[in-house]
């Protein structure tokens, strides 16, 4: 779509292209002539993006948790455990859904025991824990843990 469209732009002209394959539109803009290279650049116009992200994981929470508690709450030696998806590789990343999930968490009053995020907007999904028993990323960090003497 872009390698179609860039080379009919005259020197300092624009354009808007749209895909159905896509949810955000591309903006093209050729400075010049003079040089070959492309500049990609990611932005949102919303400046509500993380106040946005707060309400997605408070609503993915609020299906998710009463059925969570209830069923452990129901078991002897249960742990519930929720995994929240993220395929947003332009605009997010785990410390962004974590400040959000941390934030959209003083909206409950009981929780899942853990919380995973995966993120699957690259290759191979990436796992991180955002909530293990009472701590939580990323302002009580878990590769404590693990630190060795070496270190």
């Amino acid at each position: 779509m872009i390698f179609e469209a860039a080379p009919g732009l005259a020197d300092g002209a624009k354009a808007v292209l749209r895909s159905p394959l896509l949810p955000y539109e591309i903006h093209l803009w050729k400075r010049h002539s003079r040089e070959s290279r492309i500049f990609a650049a990611r932005y949102i116009d919303s400046s509500d993006s993380k106040q946005e992200r707060t309400e997605r994981i408070r609503t993915a929470l609020t299906r998710k948790i009463p059925k969570l508690v209830a069923t452990a709450a129901a078991r002897i030696n249960c742990k519930s455990v929720l995994i929240l998806e993220s395929d947003d590789i332009a605009l997010s990343n785990v410390f962004a859904i974590a400040e959000a999930f941390r934030s959209a968490l003083a909206s409950f009053e009981q929780l899942p025991d853990y919380v995973f995020l995966v993120e699957t907007d690259g290759g191979v999904p990436v796992v991180s824990i955002l909530k293990d028993g009472a701590r939580l990323l990323p302002h009580e960090p878990f590769y404590e843990d693990f630190a060795t003497d070496d270190e």
